[in-house]
């Protein structure tokens, strides 16, 4: 298994940073060695719910929930904060980094990344 580890600063606190597989699984822990971040990309094909995997477009999101909540770059679906698709800060030299809901993203818009996040993660 090949994986990479880095560690960073952010608002006083230390985080650990591992990427594995060339980044099909990711992780972020903070200082206390608490798994804060955790995600998955393609080619990784495990599914939430038996619903959201890696890779879909916001279209088969929308289609696949029920509801969504674009938050800190971050789209929550079915109001489960812990779950979520990191949303590209860019995607056709367009800039997405400040969205209020999901109507303001393409539909064909891939999400590489979905997440489990820790309360911790939002503060």
């Amino acid at each position: 298994m090949r994986y990479e580890q880095s560690s960073y600063s952010t608002g006083g606190q230390w985080f650990s940073h591992v990427i594995v597989e060339g980044g099909t699984i990711g992780i972020i822990a903070n200082d206390l060695k608490h798994i804060v971040r955790l995600w998955c990309s393609p080619p990784y094909s495990g599914k939430w719910k038996g619903r959201y995997l890696p890779g879909m477009t916001v279209g088969e999101v929308v289609q696949a929930s029920q509801k969504q909540l674009a938050i800190h770059g971050v789209l929550v679906l079915d109001g489960v904060l812990g779950i979520g698709f990191t949303i590209p800060e860019q995607y056709n030299g367009r800039w997405y980094d400040d969205i209020d809901s999901v109507e303001q993203l393409p539909m064909d818009m891939r999400l590489d990344e979905l997440n489990v996040l820790e309360d911790e993660w939002w503060s």
